[in-house]
């Protein structure tokens, strides 16, 4: 790692919020996480001092959050692999892709990380596929938590509607929380709610409302719930040139009914719209203060070059971090990255790859800069399916003048690039065990999506849909809503009126609970009544000569 630049203090402070929620419902102590990460020999020698007290200033924010954040964190599953002493600590640089990077970090430590460099490189697989597949149910086992069960909900354009998360405590699964999303008719997320179950019921935990600009998000507005109201707590606001490149990017958290500055960021882009300048600075009380500066270098291939990072100290811009980037007909052959000493420029560490026929990473070797020489540090190999996605991945460590194993990730998968089974193991010395908690990584749909849990093994099924638009797709066979339903429950179809059907509601694990109708489609009531039925999740099955569909629902009154 190059340091601790400011997006990992957002980081740690997204976390003590976090745990600051959890702390409060669940008795966990906070003490000896922020001594960790602040008594690091290598965050002390990035950080300034006056970040130290941006940074406790910051977690006195802590207290005013409930564990509305600590929805989203335990989502992800990070609380349970932070808190566990088994997870290797060099997982988690790994997170910047999914949370906190910022366009002006994202070449920056690529790495081993799969998915970032083929991404570097421009590697577009074939989306041209009609029929998509998404996640129906995942099952999550981890050494730090109870196995987890993940069920989704979709429209018909695939749109992620419920999320719904349980925990098997007690030899049962037991409702822990529970997402629901709003789009518009884009297709852009516009409200993202949480809620967790507390005393038999769903409470309100966060909501995320966002507005958009020519598809592009302007703002995005995080809340927690408190009491009887929804409390503010962050603002993002974005603004775009006429080529949609983001020009700017404003953070201001909520305080004394107030919005305050917090962090800004400038970027600027050349004629071919590649990002040449970035500028990020700190509100500190009354104005903005510089913190770091960026510098992007491309070839005419739109390839990066090189990428320069200076932190502002004493007034000053003072050369921080800067990586350059060599390639091979197009692909990015090797990294090295150097850090700033006092008047020169030092060899820090060094990546070199290879490549799959299709351009993708085959394998790559980590070198760090040692007694003026490089030296071998980390080997990472690679097989794929047929579409791309990571079958395995071995990772090993140089000890002792030769390569010694550390992880293994096995997938299996099924003919339509979808993860049915992925396992991570660790390295004993003399067998590989799933005896560590590790970042997991499903993708489906071709392999062209991922999803990303924490746990050592990862279960999936899947639905398949054939994505329409409202011009030329068909309408479903059968329409339910409500959905989540409270008291009645409406179903719509275009069958004949002379058509017989059955429809019978099951729970989760296939137990027939009622019959609700069965006759001709001419005499199915406009609503059934659901009222005498438990909270929980069902399944309604509609049944008919020529087939049988079967609906998720969720019952909440």
């Amino acid at each position: 790692m190059s340091g601790l630049y400011l997006r990992d203090g957002k980081r740690l402070f997204s976390v003590i919020v976090i745990l600051s929620g959890l702390m409060k419902n669940y008795g966990i102590i906070l003490v000896h996480l922020q001594a960790k990460h602040f008594s690091t020999t290598e965050n002390q020698h990035h950080m300034s001092k006056s970040d130290y007290k941006r940074l406790y200033s910051l977690h006195s924010l802590c207290q005013l959050v409930i564990p509305v954040l600590a929805a989203l964190f335990i989502h992800m599953g990070l609380w349970a692999a932070l808190s566990d002493p088994t997870v290797d600590a060099d997982i988690f640089p790994d997170l910047d892709k999914k949370s906190t990077l910022t366009i002006l970090d994202e070449p920056f430590h690529l790495r081993n990380n799969t998915d970032r460099i083929n991404t570097f490189n421009h590697i577009v697989s074939d989306q041209s596929r009609s029929l998509s597949y998404f996640p129906d149910t995942v099952l999550v086992y981890s050494l730090a938590q109870n196995p987890r069960q993940y069920t989704y909900f979709y429209s018909q354009k695939g749109e992620r509607l419920i999320t719904f998360i349980k925990l098997f405590e007690n030899e049962e699964w037991t409702n822990r929380l529970y997402e629901t999303s709003v789009y518009d008719e884009n297709g852009n997320l516009l409200s993202s709610t949480w809620k967790s179950w507390s005393n038999n019921e769903w409470v309100n935990s966060s909501r995320t409302t966002y507005t958009y600009s020519s598809n592009k998000v302007l703002t995005s507005i995080v809340q927690y719930w408190e009491s009887t109201g929804w409390k503010n707590f962050e603002k993002t606001t974005n603004s775009y040139d006429v080529y949609g490149n983001r020009l700017t990017h404003t953070i201001e958290k909520w305080s004394e009914g107030d919005w305050i500055n917090d962090i800004y960021e400038i970027y600027t882009f050349d004629a071919q719209n590649n990002l040449t300048y970035g500028l990020r600075q700190i509100w500190n009380v009354v104005y903005w203060l510089n913190n770091q500066e960026y510098y992007f270098i491309w070839d005419a291939n739109r390839n990066l070059l090189s990428a320069t990072i200076k932190n502002w100290i004493e007034d000053e811009w003072v050369n921080s971090y800067k990586e350059t980037y060599t390639y091979t007909a197009n692909r990015l052959s090797e990294y090295t990255g150097m850090k700033w000493s006092d008047t020169e420029w030092q060899n820090d560490e060094k990546y070199t790859y290879e490549y799959t026929g299709s351009g993708f990473v085959l394998s790559a070797i980590g070198q760090k800069w040692t007694s003026n020489q490089w030296v071998n540090n980390s080997f990472s190999q690679y097989s794929y399916n047929s579409f791309g996605g990571i079958a395995s991945a071995l990772f090993q460590k140089w000890e002792s003048n030769t390569w010694i194993n550390q992880q293994l990730f096995d997938y299996s998968y099924d003919n339509a690039g979808n993860t049915l089974a992925m396992n991570l193991f660790h390295w004993d010395g003399s067998t590989w065990k799933q005896n560590k908690d590790g970042l997991l990584e499903l993708y489906y749909s071709n392999s062209l999506l991922s999803e990303t849990f924490v746990g050592y093994r990862a279960e999936a099924t899947y639905i398949s849909m054939l994505l329409s638009s409202p011009e030329i797709g068909e309408q479903p066979i059968f329409s339910i809503y409500p959905n989540p339903v409270q008291d009645f429950i409406y179903i719509e179809n275009n069958l004949l009126k002379n058509t017989k059907v059955k429809i019978n509601l099951y729970t989760i694990d296939s137990k027939h609970v009622t019959k609700l109708f069965e006759g001709e489609v001419s005499h199915l009531p406009d609503n059934i009544q659901l009222t005498s039925l438990q909270n929980g999740l069902y399944l309604l099955s509609i049944q008919t000569d020529a087939f049988v569909e079967t609906k998720k629902i969720i019952i909440n009154k």
